[in-house]
C-alpha cells in the first residue's frame, strides 16, 4: 500500500490489546518472503493475487476455526483425561487438496481415528498416487488448481473400469443445493462439506472403509 506495507499494518494491529485478535489474511501479487521469524505469526494465511473464491473460503473457515480454538478456555480437568475416540481397524486413505492446511486438519482427524493417511497436493499428483498403492478411501476436493475434483474423479473411474472400485468422498467448501448430485454424477460416492466435523469424517470412514494395505 502506498502509504505502509501489509506487515507494518499487521504488527500495529497486534500491539493493539482491542485489535489483537483479530483474523488477518495477506493477499498479495507476488510471493512475499517472511522477513523476520515474528512474521510468521502476523497472518493466519497469505494468499496470491488473482485469489480463488474456494482458497479464500478455506483460508477464512481455517483461519477462524484457528482463532476460535485459541481463544477458548481451557477445558475441566475431567474433560482433558478423557480419552481419545475409539481407533477403527487400519487403513490407508488418500487426502487430495492443494490448500496446506486443509490436509493438516484432514490428516489430524484420519490419524486420530488410526488410519494410514497419504497426502497429494493436486489431481495429477492423486492419479499417480492411486496407480501405485491401493487405498481404501480417497478425500477428494472438489475445487483445485489444475485437475480439479470431479475430473481426477472421472479419470479415475475410466482407469478402473469394471474392476476395483476405490470409494471417493468429496470435499467441498460449498454446502448448496445440487452439489451432492453433481458429485455422485462425477463418480464420487460420498460428500462432506468444510470445516471437516471429526464425527462425520468417522461415519464415513466405517461406512466406506475397507482396509487395504500397501
Amino acid at each position: 500500500m502506498p502509504d505502509r506495507s501489509g506487515e507494518d499494518l499487521a504488527r500495529e494491529i497486534r500491539a493493539d490489546p482491542d485489535l489483537k485478535g483479530t483474523v488477518l489474511l495477506l493477499i498479495s501479487s507476488v510471493e512475499q518472503p517472511v522477513r523476520q521469524p515474528s512474521d510468521s505469526e502476523l497472518f493466519q494465511a497469505r494468499l496470491l493475487k488473482p485469489v480463488r473464491q474456494s482458497a479464500l473460503f478455506d483460508a477464512l473457515l481455517t483461519s477462524w476455526a484457528e482463532r476460535s480454538s485459541a481463544v477458548r478456555p481451557p477445558a475441566p480437568a475431567a474433560a482433558a483425561a478423557s480419552p481419545p475416540p475409539p481407533r477403527l481397524p487400519p487403513a490407508r486413505v488418500l487426502v487430495v487438496d492443494d490448500n496446506d492446511i486443509n490436509q493438516r486438519v484432514a490428516e489430524h482427524l484420519l490419524t486420530r481415528l488410526g488410519c494410514q493417511v497419504d497426502v497429494a497436493g493436486g489431481g495429477e499428483e492423486a492419479l499417480r498416487m492411486a496407480g501405485e498403492r491401493t487405498y481404501a478411501l480417497i478425500f477428494m476436493d472438489c475445487e483445485m488448481a489444475g485437475l480439479d475434483g470431479f475430473e481426477t474423479t472421472r479419470v479415475l473411474r475410466a482407469r478402473e473400469g469394471d474392476g476395483r472400485h476405490t470409494p471417493v468422498v468429496a470435499l467441498t467448501a460449498h454446502a448448496m443445493r445440487g452439489d451432492r448430485e453433481r458429485c455422485i454424477a462425477a463418480g464420487m460416492d460420498d460428500y462432506l462439506s468444510k470445516p471437516l466435523d471429526r464425527t462425520a469424517v468417522r461415519e464415513v470412514v466405517e461406512r466406506w472403509q475397507t482396509p487395504a494395505r500397501g
